[in-house]
């Protein structure tokens, strides 16, 4: 992967996504960590195995991934596709997508849509969380920071709908920054966290 970056404004212009293999990851059986995230480009470095290993530990998994073989990540607790990246797994155009389907495989769906917001899907509903207005610089890695954002929410108490508020709150402060500079520190993120146990949110039956 190659980035073009302006020298004088820092401004994130063009990037340039080769399909150089990447070598396959395996999961640290050191750790024992509280939840895992799955990245995945489509580039090898997530293979058949690293994901059995996953599902062996028993602890909550949060996906992103390129791949439209979706059905391969099954068991996942949460997949965070753009709106394309949805429509494409699923092959259901821009018509109301076949929930049950898909809840068949995660627990969670959280799909983004850009300056809109994101919509979140549970068992029973859908929670449309707005888009924030804000000065957008660079929204190269906004993606990866709602997966981590929605993880991260969860794991320090929030629920879905409250981690998803949190993980568009936190996609908005990172387009207004440069490059794939994200949250900044602890603090910032915990500021976002305490607003989002004050939301209230409006809930559609699926």
């Amino acid at each position: 992967r190659v980035r073009f970056v302006d020298i004088k404004t820092g401004f994130h212009l063009l990037r340039i996504d080769g399909d150089t293999p990447s070598k396959p990851q395996e999961l640290n059986k050191h750790t024992s960590p509280d939840a895992i995230v799955v990245a995945d480009y489509c580039h090898g470095a997530i293979t058949g195995k690293l994901i059995l290993d996953i599902r062996k530990t028993g602890v909550p998994w949060y996906l992103d991934t390129r791949d439209p073989d979706i059905g391969k990540f099954s068991g996942a607790h949460a997949w965070s596709p753009n709106r394309k990246e949805f429509n494409i797994a699923y092959d259901f155009g821009s018509e109301l997508p076949a929930y049950d389907i898909m809840l068949q495989d995660f627990d969670l769906i959280v799909i983004t849509e850009g300056a809109s917001g994101l919509e979140l899907v549970t068992a029973d509903c859908k929670y449309k969380i707005q888009g924030e207005e804000v000065n957008t610089v660079d929204v190269t890695g906004a993606g990866d920071v709602v997966t981590a954002a929605f993880c991260m929410g969860e794991l320090m108490g929030l629920s879905p709908p409250q981690a998803a508020w949190a993980a568009n709150k936190a996609a908005a402060l990172k387009v207004t920054r440069r490059g794939t500079e994200g949250i900044r520190t602890p603090e910032e993120f915990q500021e976002i966290v305490n607003l989002a146990k004050e939301q209230s949110f409006k809930v559609a039956k699926r």
